[in-house]
């Protein structure tokens, strides 16, 4: 549990995720948990309210983050669903998540999630992702360990590549 953890922090740090001020809304019981921890000393406004990814496009989500001044919204998005994505954008043309949405779980797969959220008597609930890609990535995984945390390292590659182009 700390190596997740330790891997959480480290990507939040790196990827500066959070800065002073900052409005939060996370959306389900684990990201909840672990954005209180990193951000303990940090002088910003945590929000919770449990919801789904798609019910953040209501109306009613969107008055209450207008009013809370929310700037940024942490989502359970795992490596599991970031490669799942990759890849039906790739094959099939499906379009991204919103940039206005961050998450602070593509450290870790949806099995490790899962193992993190039970070991601190959290609720995880996985996202619906697309069977045949993430079968793929998942056969893969199974012949060669580290094949999802390579593909990660290949995406973020390519959309550094991508802005730099623009």
């Amino acid at each position: 549990m700390r190596l997740i953890e330790a891997r959480v922090r480290k990507y939040s740090r790196l990827s500066k995720l959070f800065r002073r001020d900052d409005h939060i809304l996370t959306i389900d019981p684990l990201t909840h948990f672990l954005v209180k921890r990193i951000v303990a000393e940090l002088p910003l406004e945590i929000y919770y309210k449990n919801m789904k990814i798609t019910d953040l496009e209501t109306t009613t989500a969107k008055k209450y983050i207008g009013n809370n001044n929310i700037n940024k919204i942490i989502i359970p998005w795992t490596i599991d669903d970031e490669c799942s994505l990759f890849l039906e954008k790739l094959f099939a043309g499906k379009r991204a998540i919103s940039q206005k949405y961050y998450s602070l779980l593509l450290t870790m797969t949806d099995e490790e999630a899962l193992l993190f959220a039970r070991f601190n008597n959290l609720r995880f609930v996985s996202l619906q992702k697309n069977r045949d890609f993430l079968g793929i990535v998942n056969a893969m995984q199974e012949k060669y360990p580290e094949t999802k945390f390579s593909l990660m390292k290949s995406i973020k590659e390519m959309h550094t590549i991508l802005k730099r182009d623009k």
